[in-house]
């Protein structure tokens, strides 16, 4: 009898035993179970998506994006012409409209055309179609170490690429220029016998006098008695020295006394090298 119990108990052990563990219950997130299932369709083209991938050459897709990227930033033939064209047409442009008061301004002065990089000459002619704006001619002074390097990558935005404000910045962070007739201000700045011939793309627009801004609105009147007379209008100020005074004005573009700042690189561009002779 006892070994009949001792069998079952036995039995009893084993079957305890071979049984499988049981499973913890994971909690599934709420998130997943309101995401649609995605469509068969979707899947089998992602799978052969991945079978492409897993199939194709890498150093033929390293070889693709490479001359992509030559193509890209080369410009084409067509286009390279075209800016050649139009830089000599600003270039000859600019010659005929300011050599000779430049040359009456410094005297004897030899106009070397500048020519800067693609994306300077590029950047410019593309500014001139988007905005409603005139070319203003300036001259921009600066130090005999500065004249290669502004020749090749133009006048650069303090804060750009490294470059910092060298000679202050009264009206503004901006890129100053003297308007022609002040070439005594840009002068100032250099330390040789060299400085720039620029253009500048100017939207910018005249400032109203103190005369429009205060028009009387009523007239005296010698046959009708008058019991309502306007306020005196406050008298505006004169500018306490011409030099600061605003003549013309926008956001891209100031006149201030005889300098001219602008505030977007692309909208001034060194266009002669003007050395004394």
């Amino acid at each position: 009898m006892a070994d009949c119990e001792t069998s079952d108990l036995t039995d009893q052990t084993a079957s305890l035993s071979s049984r499988p563990p049981k499973r913890r219950k994971l909690p599934v997130n709420y998130k997943w179970l309101r995401r649609a299932c995605p469509e068969s369709s979707d899947v089998a083209k992602s799978a052969k998506a991945l079978k492409m991938v897993f199939e194709t050459n890498l150093d033929c897709c390293l070889e693709a994006l490479a001359s992509t990227r030559a193509n890209h930033e080369a410009p084409a033939p067509q286009r390279l012409e075209k800016l050649h064209v139009s830089w000599a047409n600003l270039l000859n442009k600019t010659y005929q409209k300011c050599a000779e008061s430049v040359m009456k301004e410094l005297g004897q002065v030899k106009l070397e055309p500048v020519y800067p990089e693609l994306n300077v000459q590029e950047g410019f002619l593309s500014a001139r179609k988007t905005y409603e704006s005139v070319t203003t001619y300036t001259y921009h002074g600066t130090k005999q170490q500065n004249i290669d390097s502004i020749s090749h990558t133009g006048l650069l935005m303090p804060g750009i690429g490294g470059h910092t404000v060298k000679n202050g910045s009264a009206h503004g962070v901006g890129i100053y220029t003297a308007r022609l007739g002040s070439a005594g201000l840009s002068r100032g700045f250099c330390d040789s016998d060299q400085m720039f011939l620029c253009g500048v793309c100017d939207p910018s627009v005249p400032v109203p006098t103190s005369e429009t801004d205060h028009k009387p609105t009523w007239k005296p009147s010698s046959t009708i008695v008058q019991t309502q007379f306007p306020k005196r209008q406050p008298v505006p100020p004169r500018a306490a020295n011409k030099k600061f005074e605003l003549h013309r004005k926008s956001d891209e573009v100031i006149h201030v006394g005889d300098a001219v700042v602008t505030f977007k690189q692309n909208l001034v561009v060194p266009l002669f090298r003007g050395a004394l002779d």
